[in-house]
This record gives structure tokens, C-alpha cells and sequence, in this order.
């Protein structure tokens, strides 16, 4: 019997680095940084930032757009 967790983490580790290897060979999920914008990241913050750094992205949510953070919480992203 395999262990469930690890198989999970293995799965989600190897797909997410495949998409940071070659993000244009990604064909099921949106990526880059069109598609961060479409999440609600800032267009202009998601622009500044180098593109190298913004064509892996493959986001599905953003945790930014549920309100305001306070001091001392953390999001997991």
C-alpha cells in the first residue's frame, strides 16, 4: 500500500515543475501573467515584475482579493 500523502505531494511537486520548466507546454490550467490578472493580482504590480518570473504563474485563486491583511495572519498561497 503507498503512502496517500506523499503521492499527493509527489504529484503536486512534479506537475507545478513542469510548469516552471516549460509553461508553454501547459495546456490544462491558464498560466502567465494574463492569467494572473484575470485572478484579480494587480495588472500594473503583475506588469513590474519581470516576465521570466510571471510565465510559470498557475495560480488558481488569489488569496490578496478576500480583503485586507492584518498584521500577524498568514495565507497560504
Amino acid at each position: 500500500m503507498t503512502d496517500m500523502p506523499n503521492d499527493i505531494r509527489y504529484t503536486i511537486r512534479e506537475r507545478f515543475t513542469s510548469i516552471a520548466v516549460a509553461p508553454a507546454k501547459e495546456k490544462t490550467s491558464p498560466v502567465g501573467p494574463e492569467s494572473a490578472k484575470t485572478l484579480g493580482y494587480d495588472a500594473q504590480e503583475t506588469d513590474d515584475i519581470p516576465l521570466l518570473v510571471t510565465e510559470s504563474f498557475s495560480g488558481v485563486g488569489n488569496p490578496l482579493g478576500l480583503g485586507e491583511l492584518q498584521a500577524g495572519q498568514t495565507v497560504l498561497d
